[in-house]
């Protein structure tokens, strides 16, 4: 798995998504992208700088720790150059929230990639959030995408 990180983003089925999204809805004065030719993607929301990512930079290796003793060394690095308020990323296939760090579950739930990495298993959801102009983040739910059939865990649907 070869990164090339300064064209990476010419690589990416992601970032081809999102410019064709960006297309899509070129005429709808509703809906507006910003399309980064970069691994982070910065947005300002109120008085918060928000970081967008996808999460495969942070290298999580399966250690005792979990995941967040890894990406809070990365968010370190990163607030160097450009503080953000709070960092995004998906990649994980897991939901976490904390002050400073949001990542996003999965629609898919357990899968083949998942279970190759180490990850949990976790029913598929997206996460929602919150942020209050004044008070900051406030309400935090997972958006459940599938239902479970008791506590048995299986996936129904």
């Amino acid at each position: 798995d070869e990164r090339r990180i300064q064209s990476e983003y010419k690589n990416s089925y992601e970032q081809l998504m999102y410019w064709n999204l960006a297309k899509y809805f070129k005429g709808e004065p509703r809906v507006s992208f910003q399309v980064a030719d970069s691994y982070h993607n910065y947005i300002s929301v109120y008085d918060y700088t928000l970081r967008f990512h996808h999460g495969h930079a942070c290298k999580f290796g399966g250690g005792i720790g979990g995941l967040m003793i890894p990406m809070r060394k990365a968010v370190h690095r990163w607030n160097q150059p450009i503080f953000a308020d709070t960092s995004i990323c998906g990649h994980f296939h897991s939901l976490i929230v904390d002050y400073d760090v949001m990542i996003n579950g999965s629609l898919v739930g357990p899968s083949a990639y998942s279970m190759r990495l180490g990850f949990p298993p976790e029913r598929p959801q997206q996460v929602f959030r919150l942020l209050d102009s004044k008070r900051g983040w406030t309400v935090f739910a997972p958006i459940l995408v599938a239902e479970q059939e008791g506590k048995s865990g299986r996936i129904i649907g």
